[in-house]
């Protein structure tokens, strides 16, 4: 059962509220959490790793070692695991 109080609180936390890191390698993500969003902040920002949340029933874009996510690009989805080989980006926890 949730604890949050009203449905915004919900919204709010679906959408990274929980906080974030600025990542240039690998990523410790909070127990109980999820990567729910992906902000690139240079114009060569690549991922080593980046593995769609098991369980979803989706599935998330999984960008291969060769994509260039460009500056100002936000991803949304939910990942398991992320590693940032190249650039950096702020990623978002729910």
């Amino acid at each position: 059962m949730s604890k949050l109080i009203r449905q915004g609180d919900a919204n709010l936390v679906s959408f990274g509220q929980l906080g974030g890191v600025y990542a240039t390698g690998a990523v410790t993500i909070p127990s109980g959490q999820s990567i729910v969003a992906i902000q690139s902040l240079d114009d060569a920002t690549k991922f080593s790793t980046m593995t769609s949340a098991p369980n979803t029933g989706y599935s998330y874009p999984e960008l291969g070692s060769t994509v260039t996510l460009p500056s100002g690009v936000t991803l949304f989805g939910q990942w398991s695991a992320l590693t940032v080989s190249a650039g950096g980006a702020v990623v978002y926890f729910a």
